[in-house]
C-alpha cells in the first residue's frame, strides 16, 4: 500500500505535477525577459536624444537646435582649448566618423553654388577647378 500524499501549500496534487525530467519552463527564460522584450537598446535611446530639439545659450542668446548640433558645437569648442594629445585624439575620432568627408562635401557644394551665382573671383574659380580634379581622382581610385 502506498502512503497517502497530503495536498497543501507547495504540495500540488500528483496528477497536476510535471513528470520527472520535464521542466515547467522549457524555454529557460525568466519572467523579467517578457518585460524587457519591448525595451530598446541604449544606442537607440541615445540616437533618439540626439534628434531632440533643445535651446542652449550661444553667445548669450537662446538658439533652438538639435542636441546633436549642440554636442558638435561643444566638441568643436573643446577642440580649440584642448591639450595637443587631446586634440589629436579628437581629430582622429572625427576622421573615423567621416566628419572631414562631410566637411569637404559641404565646402564643395557651397563653392559650386557660389560659382553658379557669380560670387567667385577668377582665382577662387581656379581653386574650385583644382578641387573638382581632386574629387574626380579620388572617385576613380575607389572603383
Amino acid at each position: 500500500m502506498s502512503k497517502k500524499y497530503k495536498v497543501g501549500y507547495k504540495k500540488p496534487p500528483k496528477e497536476s505535477q510535471w513528470p520527472p525530467g520535464q521542466s515547467g519552463n522549457p524555454s529557460g527564460k525568466n519572467g523579467s525577459s517578457k518585460k524587457a522584450a519591448g525595451a530598446k537598446s541604449i544606442a537607440f535611446y541615445l540616437a533618439e536624444e540626439l534628434l531632440e530639439q533643445m535651446s542652449p545659450s550661444v553667445d548669450g542668446k537662446k538658439q533652438k537646435m538639435f542636441t546633436a548640433k549642440a554636442v558638435a558645437k561643444a566638441v568643436t569648442r573643446d577642440l580649440l582649448t584642448a591639450k595637443p594629445r587631446e586634440k589629436m585624439f579628437l581629430l582622429r575620432e572625427m576622421h573615423a566618423l567621416g566628419v572631414f568627408d562631410a566637411l569637404a562635401l559641404l565646402i564643395y557644394e557651397a563653392a559650386a553654388e557660389a560659382n553658379s551665382e557669380g560670387w567667385l573671383s577668377e582665382e577662387e574659380r581656379r581653386y574650385l577647378e583644382i578641387a573638382n580634379e581632386c574629387v574626380d581622382l579620388d572617385d576613380d581610385e575607389d572603383d
